[in-house]
Formats: structure tokens, sequence, C-alpha cells
């Protein structure tokens, strides 16, 4: 997995993952925006 260069997709990207992380949001979605996020940031 590669890092997103920009520090507002970085911290996006984190912020996502800790939203994922914290809340009862269902897995398969997580994985969709993580995904969403990653493809964007390549």
């Amino acid at each position: 997995m590669q890092i997103p260069t920009s520090s507002s997709s970085f911290s996006n990207y984190r912020l996502t993952l800790s939203t994922c992380a914290h809340t009862s949001v269902h897995h398969r979605t997580c994985m969709q925006v993580v995904v969403t996020f990653t493809s964007m940031s390549l």
C-alpha cells in the first residue's frame, strides 16, 4: 500500500480509517471507502 503524497489526502485517509475504526459502520462499506481513497491517491 502506498501512502498518499498530499497531506490533505493523507489526513482524509487517516480520518476515514479512524471513523471506520470507531463507528459501527459495516466492514464492507468501510473497505469500499478505503479502496476508493487508495485508488484516488495512486
